[in-house]
């Protein structure tokens, strides 16, 4: 028996996804993108209102800039808005089935727990700590 090939290969049927922030918000697309095959997701204050975030912010698609500060001191480029502004955060946290623990602090300057507590709602399956 080969142990090299078996400490390096994965149960597709117990793998998970994590993130914390914009991770958080990215392992949600690839969990929903992926059923059947991620089992289960770990977030940390998930940025899942980054769609929100981008309208309230600016008027239209149009109206992105080619580079922008998605917050102070962090340079993005347009089609990092353009990739979210129409995506359904909802309804990727609705097809997801398996656990989900949401991880948030209640004084988060730049994820409010508000978003955590709406995914909690969301997730068919989740916890929040």
């Amino acid at each position: 028996m080969d142990e090299t090939k078996d400490a390096m290969s994965v149960d597709e049927k117990r793998m998970g996804v994590s993130g914390g922030s914009q991770g958080g918000a990215v392992a949600v697309v690839v969990a929903a993108r992926n059923l059947g095959r991620v089992a289960c997701q770990l977030l940390f204050y998930p940025g899942l209102a980054i769609t929100e975030v981008y309208h309230e912010r600016f008027a239209s698609p149009e109206d992105i800039p080619e580079v922008f500060e998605h917050m102070p001191g962090l340079p993005v480029g347009r089609c990092y808005a353009l990739d979210v502004w129409d995506y359904d955060f909802d309804q990727a946290m609705r097809s997801f089935e398996g656990p989900v623990l949401l991880v948030q602090g209640t004084e988060d300057p730049f994820v409010p727990p508000t978003v955590s507590e709406h995914a909690q709602r969301t997730f068919p399956n989740a916890r929040l700590v």
